[in-house]
């Protein structure tokens, strides 16, 4: 594995084209220019298996627009991890750019996703991840992170449920709405039920702490799931 980390104005490692994994952390205000270099020394790693992309504050919604299309040429990707954290200018657009690129990689075993307080994301940008998901048949483990994200209500739940009716080979799911105040439980209505069509679960992982006005809500459905070890439901 090659970790790549961009910094304010250089970027600078060492790089093999045969990896078959990337880190890529961004840290600070980084450049244009080493954003535009990292993009050129992408496009000859077809062979690459897992990447994983970070970054806290600072990150475009541009250059993610950038980076989805960069990702769509690699086709033996079987491991993606897209973590964001206070980025106000990532928006539904750049989500719609992601879940384009998401049903270009069928061979894609593992998906997380994590945008952390990005408060300009609402029930729009959830479809366009769904309509994605909807091509990832091989997916076995997926993890959405949409915490503290204001603007999500229970539309944009309903929205993303619809994404995993065809994930047939999926054992483990993490969904996180922790602090999504307009969640409520008519947008929970359903989605044990969704998911307890997917008869190869093992795992199970829902957050919705935090979530004021969820009352009261057992997700019964899950219990009946045979294949299931492990259950954790959080709604304190």
């Amino acid at each position: 594995m090659y970790e790549i980390r961009l910094k304010s104005k250089a970027l600078s490692w060492q790089f093999m084209k045969k990896t078959d994994a990337l880190v890529l952390r961004f840290d600070g205000s980084y450049s244009r220019e080493a954003l535009t270099m990292l993009a050129k020394t992408m496009k000859p790693l077809k062979g690459v298996r897992k990447i994983e992309i970070q970054s806290d504050y600072y990150f475009f919604g541009k250059d993610l627009k950038a980076l989805s299309k960069d990702l769509t040429r690699l086709n033996s990707l079987q491991s993606l991890s897209l973590s964001f954290k206070s980025c106000p200018s990532i928006t539904d657009d750049d989500l719609c750019q992601i879940g384009e690129g998401l049903k270009r990689l069928s061979s894609l075993e593992s998906l997380s996703l994590r945008f952390y307080w990005c408060y300009r994301i609402t029930d729009h940008g959830l479809k366009n991840i769904s309509q994605g998901l909807q091509r990832l048949i091989s997916l076995k483990s997926i993890r959405l992170d949409f915490s503290c994200c204001q603007r999500v209500t229970d539309q944009g739940l309903r929205n993303l449920r619809e994404g995993f009716h065809r994930l047939s080979s999926l054992q483990s799911i993490h969904v996180s709405f922790q602090g999504c105040e307009n969640i409520t439980n008519q947008g929970l209505k359903g989605l044990d039920e969704r998911l307890h069509k997917l008869r190869s679960l093992k795992m199970v992982d829902v957050n919705f702490s935090q979530c004021n006005k969820i009352e009261g809500y057992l997700c019964e459905s899950f219990q009946r799931i045979s294949s299931l070890q492990s259950l954790s439901l959080n709604f304190k």
